[in-house]
């Protein structure tokens, strides 16, 4: 099925003083308007254009095709974590979005207001909401529910869809696919290009400015608490792995055998836990990060473990909120998130090398 829809709403802020610009270089536009292109400019959510987008652009899905018909400029976000991550990172901003809660998307939304929705509520997605919005693009290359959603959703704007359905309900996906996606549908592409050079970039600084990482064994572990256990966050093949790889980290001791239980360390098994460093993420679980860390420091095997005995322990407690934004932070590493997990991850483990 082919969806061709036409924009309901005028182009507003750099949208239509992009287009707008290019039509005034062969029009001879007077100052007048070129400084109101400049004013459009300055309250716009959306970078400037680079001209090599071009529209109307079909947005082709799993479940169908949308089109843009002209540059977006009101941007909806239907999905989580990633997809608002990778437009934020581009210098846009959304109309309306999912719950704003991580450090790094509270600094790079502040001074711009933007709507938010409970993407978990009980009625599911808030589609009257999201049409009184009036986005001109909707992002969900990240949402895993499209297969219920789509049609819905293509109803009120284009919808940016990843290619294959099942890379988004497995919630398989690599972080520079998303902000690509993203930038071709905002003429974004070398700014998304730079984007990722940079991260990448990151990776190796950090690598270089920390000698003493190389080659380190490291545990990074979830304290969820009594109930709900504890838990290896890079065993093999797991994303977390592969950013401490990126940083010099050695594998974990058990990490070929943590993978087969997805991380998960049972309390007799406590001694998986070893490495040469350990960083241990307080969340608590069902109860509070206090008592999730009284309950494993209780614990007479955990206290025998050599990088307990040898001070070789990093603590990262949560966010005054409660939340613990550094796992999300290595499980869906991106351009935006990456720069602050860097910063909090060396602030905890410093002591230890001290």
């Amino acid at each position: 099925m082919t969806l061709t829809l036409t924009r309901r709403h005028a182009l507003t802020a750099l949208g239509a003083a992009g287009l707008g610009g290019l039509a005034a270089c062969g029009s001879g536009a007077d100052a007048d308007t070129a400084a109101a292109e400049d004013a459009a400019a300055e309250d716009s959510r959306v970078p400037a254009g680079e001209g090599a987008t071009v529209y109307p652009l079909e947005l082709a899905s799993p479940f169908g095709t949308t089109t843009l018909e002209e540059r977006p400029a009101r941007i909806a976000i239907v999905s989580g974590i990633q997809d608002l991550e990778a437009v934020l990172a581009l210098g846009a901003y959304p109309v309306i979005t999912d719950e704003i809660w991580t450090p790094w998307q509270r600094e790079a939304m502040a001074g711009h207001e933007v709507e938010e929705y409970d993407i978990w509520a009980e009625a599911g997605l808030p589609l009257e909401q999201l049409l009184a919005a009036a986005p001109d693009l909707i992002v969900a290359t990240t949402y895993g529910s499209l297969d219920q959603d789509y049609e819905r959703l293509a109803q009120i704007a284009p919808v940016l869809t990843m290619e294959s359905y099942e890379d988004q309900e497995s919630w398989e996906y690599d972080w520079r696919d998303v902000i690509r996606r993203v930038a071709l549908a905002l003429d974004l592409a070398e700014a998304a290009e730079r984007t990722i050079a940079d991260t990448e970039q990151l990776a190796e600084d950090t690598a270089a400015a920390h000698p003493e990482w190389q080659g380190t064994t490291l545990s990074f572990v979830l304290n969820r608490g009594e109930q709900a256990g504890i838990s290896v966050s890079n065993y093999t093949g797991s994303v977390v792995e592969e950013v401490a790889a990126s940083w010099g980290f050695a594998s974990q001791p058990q990490a070929d055998a943590l993978a087969d239980a997805q991380g998960d360390v049972s309390l007799e098994n406590l001694d998986m836990i070893e490495a040469e460093l350990v960083v241990i993420a307080q969340h608590g679980g069902h109860g509070t990060p206090e008592e999730a860390q009284s309950w494993l420091e209780a614990n007479q095997l955990y206290q025998s473990l050599p990088a307990v005995q040898e001070g070789r322990v990093a603590i990262i407690e949560p966010d005054e909120d409660g939340t613990l934004p550094i796992a999300w932070g290595f499980d869906y590493p991106n351009a935006l998130s990456t720069p602050w997990t860097v910063a909090k991850f060396s602030e905890a483990v410093a002591p230890v090398f001290a």
